[in-house]
């Protein structure tokens, strides 16, 4: 029960006693005094004024004796009333928290120690606590924060809860969560105070980001040693192509060369097949072998992938591949660009029916960018939910914490383009 219904009650409970006590003695102690007086007025008189004497006494004394009990109880209430008041502002002051208690009729908030501390406030009583604490809001986070408690108040809900950054004059930004409870007017409904704990999470945010990241390296480290593990076999795989199978198809191009006889249009042709096969095996080996950056440049080895393709399909390549950007990379991310453009060519060759292609290296803005472009007969980017081939780009560029999108339309040709930061 609050307080000011239980002080009603006992100022009713107070009058009603005084009004039938006075009602009781009027009428008794007038008929007790007639009959006692035996219709003597002087006596009769007499007794009138030390009844009004005996009657304020006996008044004063039981308005003493029952205001007495009901102090004792105010007296027991407010003492219970500041204990419980001091150990709630010796637990907002105990917390961690930044604590205030803002009252809406008066724009006046008590706050504990932290949020005295971030507002710059001499005293725990702050005037004007709404615009004060606005304005530390951080810029990007106020009118977000402001159209939520706005929503709030209108809604019939008590409990609220936000997280945005917190900037007092000063000092640096920190992220907040906060969270409050409203109590309102139980008769009109409207908000009457609102009890809120501001919690710093920064270290929080920052040991998740540093947990994020970590694993971001983990999983680049995990993809770097992969495309390591791949590329050597690959190598390996050219190694063996190349000393192994091209030899024993080189003896039996001899052997067939140095056959004779009647059968000799079949031998020409079987000789054929051997060198066609030679030539396959050659461009694939050199295909499979990553390209030696210590000896040559990216210029030279996506120059010699273009001379590859153009033996086999005519094609134009325009490469434009500054040399001061290639003194800025590592060999790791050279062989990635490298295996970017020939699996984009790749894609070329086998769909596009390209006549040209211009490969352009560029510095941008903290990143590197490359394009493939190619004239071909383009295709829906929307339809395709990505190969293999592209897959495996993307899988190339997040090594590096990069990226890549398409540009193409049926009949518009197509463009690759691929970033990673350039430190």
């Amino acid at each position: 029960m609050s307080e000011q219904p239980r002080k009603d009650r006992s100022a009713l409970y107070l009058a009603l006693v005084y009004v039938g006590f006075s009602s009781l003695w009027i009428f008794g102690s007038d008929w007790l005094a007639e009959r006692f007086a035996g219709g003597n007025f002087g006596l009769l008189q007499r007794i009138q004024h030390l009844k009004g004497v005996f009657f304020v006494c006996c008044s004063g004394l039981l308005i003493y004796l029952l205001s007495r009990g009901f102090t004792r109880s105010l007296r027991a209430a407010l003492l219970r009333k500041r204990e419980l008041l001091q150990k709630y502002y010796t637990l907002n002051e105990l917390t961690k928290e930044a604590v205030y208690d803002y009252n809406f009729a008066t724009n006046e908030a008590w706050v504990n120690g932290h949020l005295r501390t971030l507002l710059g406030a001499s005293s725990n009583q702050v005037s004007g606590f709404f615009e004060k604490h606005r304005a530390c809001i951080h810029d990007e986070d106020r009118e977000r924060v402001l159209a939520q408690f706005d929503s709030f108040l209108q809604s019939r809900d008590n409990y609220w809860q936000t997280t945005y950054r917190y900037r007092p004059a000063g000092s640096a930004s920190r992220d907040m969560i906060c969270r409050g409870y409203l109590l309102r007017d139980p008769s009109t409904g409207a908000a009457a105070n609102l009890i809120c704990a501001l919690q710093d999470i920064t270290d929080i945010r920052a040991a998740e980001a540093a947990h994020y990241q970590q694993q971001l390296r983990h999983r680049q480290e995990l993809a770097s040693l992969m495309m390591t593990a791949q590329e050597a076999e690959r190598d390996r795989w050219a190694q063996e192509l190349h000393d192994n199978v091209c030899q024993l198809l080189t003896v039996a191009q001899l052997q067939l060369q140095n056959s004779g006889g009647a059968e000799a249009p079949l031998v020409e042709r079987a000789a054929g097949s051997v060198r066609k096969a030679l030539d396959e095996i050659r461009h694939l080996s050199a295909t499979l072998k990553p390209p030696a950056f210590g000896s040559e440049t990216l210029h030279q080895a996506i120059a010699d992938l273009a001379a590859n393709i153009q033996r086999v399909r005519p094609c134009r390549f325009l490469l434009q591949l500054p040399p001061d950007l290639e003194d800025a990379l590592s060999n790791e991310q050279k062989l990635t660009l490298y295996r970017v453009v020939q699996e984009q060519l790749s894609n070329i060759i086998k769909y596009a029916g390209a006549s040209e292609v211009q490969i352009r290296l560029e510095h941008q803005a903290g990143q590197l960018l490359l394009s493939v472009s190619d004239n071909g007969k383009g295709f829906d980017a929307t339809a395709v939910t990505g190969g293999i081939g592209l897959k495996n780009i993307q899988g190339r560029l997040q090594v590096f914490s990069g990226g890549m999108r398409l540009h193409t339309r049926p009949g518009a040709g197509c463009t690759l383009e691929a970033w990673f930061p350039l430190s």
